[in-house]
């Protein structure tokens, strides 16, 4: 990881120079047998000090800019088409965001397939966004009762549960009974308006049950607006929490990286999008029609690329502003 350091040093010994310059003045006009006066005012000395306030500024100012594509080094450049051509060849939907300064690769964005369980992150960020109270409590019916419930097979049919557990539970462990009464408590006309206002498009097409279609162009918002009430947010904290989980999380990379994530899963389709959390953050999403566990493979490769990508972007950052500082006007 290259840190940021943003200080230039100057290399240039003036005092030395300057004598050197007037000695030689001096000494050439001695040696000629002639008597000279050095105007200084006349001469074009770089100040020093000003030429250093003036590169750091510089580099201060590129470093608070994105980096433009334009000015990739190769190997920036390559890693990208590493990853747009593992997509292509694998057919995969991918999104990546840096969440610093907003660059993006996509592909196949729009492209949308059943989402199965990845909705669920929608209901949470719902949750959070609008300041529901946590602490609420509903009614755990038969009518919710649904396969896949590994928190709420330890809750009794009539028992009263919170909007915190039932969040808690459908993120961390994916529990389909707790996500169909959070669905039933916001309603589903209320979600989908609330997803559109974001940005999304998919939400709820395709099919009619509780969790339809998706896409990567949505659930790049949705794990943007995830990122930014994580840090606003103090119910955000708990999002962040329960998407640390290590259930069927591809989107980690051994002893490298942990990313906070929801999966999806559902006969062919298997999916996992995510938050990395460290210096540089970044969002991903990657869809697959692979099934689990084969779409896990495709998955964990790119999120490899994903991370190489991003600390090559943010090295050929530096290094750029680096020249760019000392260029010459």
């Amino acid at each position: 990881m290259v840190k940021n350091k943003n200080k230039i040093k100057l290399r240039t010994p003036f005092k030395l120079l300057f004598a050197l310059i007037v000695l030689y003045i001096v000494f050439t006009s001695l040696f000629n047998g002639k008597e000279v006066k050095v105007d200084l005012s006349k001469m074009n000395i770089i100040d020093p000090i000003k030429l250093h306030r003036e590169v750091k500024q510089r580099y201060s100012d590129c470093t608070a800019k994105p980096l433009e594509e334009q000015n990739f080094n190769e190997s920036t450049l390559t890693k990208k088409q590493d990853i747009i051509s593992y997509s292509k060849k694998y057919d995969l939907r991918y999104a990546y965001e840096d969440l610093n300064f907003g660059y993006r690769i996509n592909y196949n964005e729009n492209s949308s397939v059943y989402g199965a369980s990845l909705i669920k992150l929608v209901t949470a960020i719902y949750l959070i966004d609008k300041d529901e109270d946590l602490n609420k409590t509903m009614k755990y019916t038969s009518e919710f009762v649904s396969g896949s419930s590994d928190g709420m097979k330890n809750k009794k049919i009539g028992s009263n549960v919170s909007l915190k557990e039932l969040m808690k539970y459908s993120i961390s462990v994916s529990d389909n009974t707790a996500h169909h009464m959070l669905i039933s408590y916001i309603g589903k006309n209320n979600l989908k308006e609330y997803a559109k206002s974001l940005g999304a498009t998919a939400i709820f097409s395709g099919v009619s049950d509780d969790y339809g279609n998706q896409n990567t162009h949505d659930t790049a918002i949705y794990l943007k607006r995830s990122y930014e009430l994580i840090n606003t947010k103090e119910n955000g904290k708990l999002l962040k929490e329960y998407m640390l989980n290590t259930k069927k999380n591809n989107l980690n990379i051994e002893n490298y990286v942990t990313i906070a994530h929801k999966y999806g899963s559902y006969n062919i389709y298997f999916h996992d999008i995510g938050i990395n959390f460290d210096d540089h953050p970044y969002t991903i999403s990657v869809l697959t029609t692979k099934g689990d566990p084969n779409g896990g493979n495709y998955i964990n490769h790119l999120s490899k690329l994903t991370k190489e990508f991003n600390d090559l972007y943010y090295e050929n950052h530096l290094s750029y502003c680096k020249e760019y500082s000392l260029k010459k006007d």
